[in-house]
């Protein structure tokens, strides 16, 4: 009997383990996906007039209005959300995307310093372990043909 006690124990904690490893993976999805969304707006917005704030509250909520929607994920905020413009022919970074013909701008939404929580937790946390950091998602777009060269 005591060897059926820690089987199963042993076997309840790797079911712990994998859901886990599977609510992290959800979760790194999650920031892909709205690291996209928010350089999809970036470039058909022309980068929103340098308006960053409307580019991280779509990567944040969904929407370039705070408080629409729900943030995507539970500690997610704007501040992990950094918005970076690069001229890929003279190596410049701006605010501004560039008038003239020869230019390319390249949109890139980057979060970072994200932390991810656990599901099975007590206060000291699982393991010790509550929270670690995700890894930094980049998603990046070339502005050509949306107009801004025009």
């Amino acid at each position: 009997m005591a060897e059926f006690s820690f089987s199963v124990f042993i076997l309840f904690l790797a079911l712990i383990v994998v859901i886990e490893i599977c609510h992290a993976m959800w979760d790194y999805s999650t920031l892909v996906e709205s690291a996209r969304r928010g350089v999809r707006y970036a470039v058909a917005n022309l980068g929103a007039n340098g308006n960053d704030t409307a580019i991280k509250n779509v990567v944040v909520y969904g929407s370039p209005v705070r408080g629409q929607a729900a943030p995507a994920l539970p500690e997610l905020q704007t501040n992990h959300v950094r918005v970076r413009y690069h001229n890929v022919v003279n190596g410049s970074d701006s605010p501004m995307l560039s008038t003239t013909l020869d230019s390319e701008v390249v949109v890139t939404v980057r979060i970072q310093e994200y932390n991810f929580q656990t599901w099975f937790g007590s206060s000291q946390g699982f393991l010790g372990l509550v929270r670690f950091p995700m890894p930094t998602v980049n998603a990046r777009m070339l502005v050509e043909s949306q107009g801004a060269n025009n």
